[in-house]
């Protein structure tokens, strides 16, 4: 059975404009908090594949400097790369504030380097790599050893 509406009514009810209202405010909620957390991962791929290409400059560096990383980082012909690199990660890992992160390398050991960069969608996590050419996700950056102590592994 229809409803008659009244001569000269035409239109929503308040109630029904409100219900409207609320239901495309629920779901652009919806919209918004997937759109960040797809942002982030986004964030962490570009930090990932700097990380992949400071890994490659390093063994770049080993094979000129007759299978040597010590120092590789200090190497006049990836400088300009390498500067470039470590700003794209430091930019895509600053928090919502902009306050950067660090990128961590450790290259005082002859046969051993650890690299990693914080995630920006894991909190307390960094992606890492060492000269064993696995990368990981951990919990902490690289380790600091001195030379010639125990390899430098991703922890």
């Amino acid at each position: 059975m229809m409803r008659e509406a009244k001569k000269g009514s035409v239109g929503f009810t308040l109630i029904e404009l409100l219900i409207v209202v609320a239901v495309i405010g629920i779901l652009a909620s919806l919209v918004l908090t997937a759109v960040g957390a797809s942002r982030d991962k986004a964030y962490d791929t570009r930090i990932r594949n700097g990380v992949g290409q400071l890994r490659l400059m390093a063994e770049q560096v080993y094979d000129t400097q007759s299978a040597d990383f010590t120092a590789w980082t200090q190497y006049p012909d990836i400088q300009t790369n390498l500067a470039i690199v470590l700003e794209d990660i430091d930019k895509n890992a600053a928090d919502a504030a902009g306050a950067p992160y660090v990128t961590t390398i450790r290259d005082s050991q002859v046969q051993d380097f650890c690299i990693s960069a914080p995630l920006r969608s894991l909190a307390n996590s960094y992606y890492c790599v060492d000269a064993t050419g696995v990368f990981k996700t951990s919990t902490a950056a690289c380790p600091d050893y001195p030379a010639g102590g125990t390899p430098l592994r991703c922890p």
